[in-house]
């Protein structure tokens, strides 16, 4: 068994990978659509900052984890123990490392439009 992936329960978390930074990327769009008018009406943008930095945060906490559990096993592309391809868990940990950055640079692209465009435009 590899050094980064421990048990059964750590292999597991790899897979939140896939779930955790899209289900805060939909958190964060509803939550900024549903502070819009009110940032609109008072005249106050550091709400749909806030909302976008810490969803930023999340994503990027868990990319690193992801990261460094692949670096912790070698950072290569491990073949399987049964000669048919990349392990389950270099996969699981590589998918999840790059959604999590996909969805990193959707939140940032996100925090750009409101620093640049007002609410109520």
């Amino acid at each position: 068994m590899p050094a980064g992936y421990g048990g059964a329960r750590q292999r597991k978390l790899l897979f939140l990978g896939w779930i955790v930074p899209p289900v805060v990327w939909l958190a964060q769009l509803t939550v900024a659509y549903a502070l819009a008018p009110w940032a609109c009406a008072h005249g106050r943008e550091w709400p749909l900052a806030l909302v976008t930095g810490a969803s930023a945060a999340v994503t990027a906490a868990v990319a690193g984890l992801l990261l460094a559990a692949w670096r912790r096993d070698g950072g290569t592309w491990r073949e399987a123990t049964n000669g048919g391809g990349a392990s389950r868990e270099t996969f699981a940990a590589l998918v999840g490392f790059f959604v999590s950055v996909l969805v990193l640079l959707i939140l940032l692209a996100q925090g750009l439009a409101i620093a640049i465009i007002e609410p109520c435009d």
